[in-house]
């Protein structure tokens, strides 16, 4: 991790003190004006990308005016110990302390997703300074670019791509969320339950640091790179800024304006946005249209909701016109092309394979913190008999019933026979909208308690201030040390991957040395884009590693790539003399294994493999394989066996 790393957490901060999202951090939301800053930098980096802009100038364009905004009476502001004691800057000065004590933190990419859509994305947008090229390799051609340019921004600004400062972007996040957490809970306790600013504070740190027991948005630090986390966090944060404007009792076209923003850049994260707008906007009307609990349609009401519809439908346009194409998922209509013309799924009658994603996505929602789900569901019954919870209720059963027919249209319209076989990701996708309803529901249930602890303190029934402050002192200290141990584990996960096999784990390691070892071989020699075949057997490691690796790190440089196949050594026969044919332009040939069944079916092969298994007593005697490279004079191969690469560090203890 590099200092540019701070630039996550440095530029959002100094954006949020410029306008117009300093009126924000003034009416004590600076959780969601810094979050209006990370996406005041997506939303950039995507027009600047669209505009066919160097992406790297503009990245700096940004930190110069957040430098600007920090040095315009930001930090005079900010530098009170009540603020240094909010979340934004408390959990922020924790998890680097967390990173100072884990010493030098190596982050393992290891997911096939990371590897391959999100963070092989980020890395090829740091090089080509551009968000979509087609000499990319991207597996998602078709989707928003907005997590890639969020995890790029960095390396933007560093001209050196660094999956450490990637990982401080998801950080970043995470904690701006739970400022907003901490924001709205301490508007509820001061306006519900009456609170004083001291005991509201420290009540509002409890819901923090609780929910992060519970892990209601994850782990303090979390550690995948994966899209889910971060539509959450934009989705989350735009129903609760409608949540603010609840508490107020007004709806303030600042803060619609930031909410909506929060919407928008939920959607250039993710298309399946389009799944959850209905239920924003239904709030969003209700709160405009009935701010202080009594209905009254006025003209600015209809101005401000008809500006939030056509804000989300001109993007949603514009994204349609420039999507490169590639990715089934990214087209909607086709979608809803599918479902109407009611055809079988793979063989499947269409309302058959209905009911079954329906049994399936209720079995997860009844397995996955089903206590969470229990007591969101409760909030949003008691709330449902104030101002809003009707409103409230009615957006939650229209989004869920918009994300099954999205999930079920995409599913029919893009999934393979397998993949519809295993109802594969439909729990990551179902956890998206269930987290989201546990997260709405809780504040929920939080506004009902608040009003019941303010009814008990007008009839003096509550315990004195003096006790009060003790009793959360006590719990506070309890849950933030939790956090410490918590956090601290979660840094060393990240490079042990306790998750991930020993044997997964070495063969990343591998095949990174691989990849190094091909572009030695052949730099100068012969053009890339060099071929490097694996014979190996699933689930197919080290070729998603390599792949991975092979990819460019500085701006400016070649898109350096390598393309990589891969095979088993147990295909049938008419596989095998196909794969024959494929080995005549193959520059390099991994055996990822035992060298005995190659000698036996790849003749083509057999007498470069047979350099290295001749000085063994086994053919088998290399456990992790070889490696051959073919000569650029006579195009024979030589051998070497494969080796560890360098340590991604010292072993960590993640155990108990």
């Amino acid at each position: 991790m590099t200092l540019f790393a701070l630039s996550s957490f440095l530029v959002p901060l100094g954006l949020a003190c410029l306008p117009p999202f300093r009126r924000l951090w003034r009416d004590d939301s600076p959780g969601l004006a810094f979050l209006c800053g990370w996406a005041a930098i997506v939303g950039v980096l995507f027009l600047a990308g669209v505009a066919g802009a160097p992406l790297h100038v503009v990245a700096g364009i940004l930190a110069v005016a957040a430098a600007a905004g920090l040095a315009d009476g930001a930090w005079r502001r900010c530098r009170s110990i009540r603020a240094l004691l909010h979340p934004l800057f408390a959990l922020t000065i924790l998890v680097v302390c967390l990173l100072i004590a884990a010493g030098p933190v190596v982050y393992q990419v290891y997911a096939w997703d990371a590897w391959t859509n999100w963070v092989g994305w980020s890395r090829q947008i740091v090089v080509a300074d551009a968000y979509f090229r087609s000499d990319m390799w991207v597996a998602i051609a078709g989707y928003p670019p907005g997590w890639p340019l969020a995890m790029a921004f960095p390396g933007l600004l560093s001209g050196v791509f660094v999956v450490e400062d990637a990982w401080s972007v998801v950080i970043s996040l995470h904690v701006g969320l739970l400022a907003l957490f901490y924001d709205l809970a301490r508007r509820i306790f001061l306006r519900f339950a009456r609170m004083d600013g001291a005991t509201a504070s420290m009540s509002a740190w409890i819901v923090v640091l609780a929910g992060l027991a519970l892990e209601l948005s994850w782990s303090l630090v979390p550690v995948l790179l994966l899209i889910e986390e971060p539509q959450y966090f934009f989705l989350a944060a735009g129903f609760l800024a409608l949540g603010l404007g609840f508490v107020r009792g007004t709806a303030t076209p600042r803060l619609l304006a930031a909410a909506t923003l929060m919407m928008l850049t939920a959607y250039l994260f993710k298309t399946s946005f389009v799944t959850y707008a209905p239920g924003y906007v239904l709030m969003a009307g209700c709160l405009i249209f009935a701010a202080d609990g009594r209905v009254s349609f006025h003209r600015a009401g209809v101005l401000q909701l008809s500006a939030i519809v056509l804000s989300i439908a001109a993007l949603m346009g514009l994204w349609s016109q420039i999507a490169a194409d590639g990715r089934c998922h990214a087209d909607t209509a086709g979608m809803i092309a599918r479902l109407a013309s009611g055809e079988a799924v793979h063989g499947i009658p269409l309302d058959r394979f209905a009911a079954a994603l329906a049994g399936r996505m209720t079995d997860f929602a009844l397995s996955w913190k089903l206590p969470l789900t229990l007591a969101a569901l409760a909030g949003f019954a008691a709330f449902g008999r104030l101002p809003f919870g009707i409103a409230a209720i009615l957006a939650l059963a229209t989004l869920w019933l918009a994300f099954y027919v999205g999930v079920l249209g995409g599913m029919a319209t893009c999934f393979s026979e397998h993949e519809i076989s295993i109802f594969a990701s439909v729990q990551r996708y179902t956890r998206v909208p269930l987290r989201l309803t546990q997260t709405t529901g809780l504040f929920m249930a939080l506004a009902v308690a608040a009003i019941f602890v303010g009814v008990l303190r007008d009839r003096s029934r509550l315990p004195s201030i003096g006790r009060t402050t003790v009793i959360l002192a006590a719990l506070i200290a309890a849950l933030a040390s939790w956090q410490v141990h918590r956090g601290y584990r979660s840094i060393l996960d990240v490079e042990v991957r306790a998750n991930l096999a020993e044997d997964d784990r070495r063969r990343i390691r591998i095949a990174r040395n691989d990849t190094e070892t091909v572009f030695a071989r052949f730099a100068g020699i012969a053009p890339e884009p060099h071929v490097l075949f694996y014979f190996s057997s699933a689930p197919h490691t080290e070729p998603v590693a390599a792949q991975f690796a092979g990819l460019g790190t500085r701006r400016g440089d070649p898109m350096r790539r390598i393309e990589v196949l891969s095979a088993s050594l147990t295909a049938a026969p008419a596989e095998l003399d196909a794969l024959r044919r494929t080995l005549a332009g193959v520059r390099a040939v991994a055996i990822a294994g035992a060298a005995g069944p190659a000698l036996q079916t790849l003749p083509e092969i057999a007498d470069g493999l047979s350099r290295c298994t001749a000085a063994d007593r086994s053919r088998d005697s290399a456990p992790d394989g070889y490696l051959l490279l073919r000569r650029p004079e006579d195009g024979r191969f030589d051998c070497r066996k494969r080796t560890v690469g360098p340590a991604t560090g010292a072993p960590r203890d993640v155990s108990g």
